[in-house]
């Protein structure tokens, strides 16, 4: 079964630290906390920065935010390796690129190319996570 995923504190943490204030339906109130619906909260509680919550978007919605505000662009290749002889097992290697042709951008690319060269992911979410937070504490 499919379920819809939101970020875990990790990422909730530094999401709040980089600036981002889109519209969520979750939210944590700290590390240990479980993940909470803003229910009929005014407007001004969702938007103060001071507020002591931190917004739990989807990975989608944090990939979205990073290619639209960031000129960051993350995605996940799908690969096929040996693992033992006439044994191929699949996995997940994650791509941050920065979008436009600039120095800082160059940058971007060549740090997360170096960072991801030799890591590969049995599971996709774990991918799309490590990509957010590598790009939120290096390129950002």
């Amino acid at each position: 079964m499919i379920e819809e995923r939101y970020v875990s504190f990790e990422i909730a943490k530094l999401l709040k630290e980089k600036g981002f204030n889109e519209p969520c339906r979750l939210f944590y109130k700290d590390p240990q906390a479980w993940l909470f619906e803003f229910i009929n909260a005014p407007k001004a509680y969702k938007d103060n920065p001071n507020n002591p919550c931190f917004l739990a978007p989807t990975p989608y919605m944090v990939m979205d935010w990073l290619r639209q505000v960031h000129g960051i662009h993350i995605y996940i290749e799908l690969g096929v390796r040996e693992d033992k002889p006439n044994k191929y097992v699949t996995y997940y290697k994650p791509v941050v690129e920065g979008m436009f042709n600039t120095k800082h951008l160059q940058d971007i690319n060549e740090k997360a190319q170096q960072h991801f060269a030799w890591k590969f992911y049995d599971d996709y979410a774990k991918a799309v996570d490590d990509a957010i937070v590598f790009t939120l504490k290096n390129l950002i």
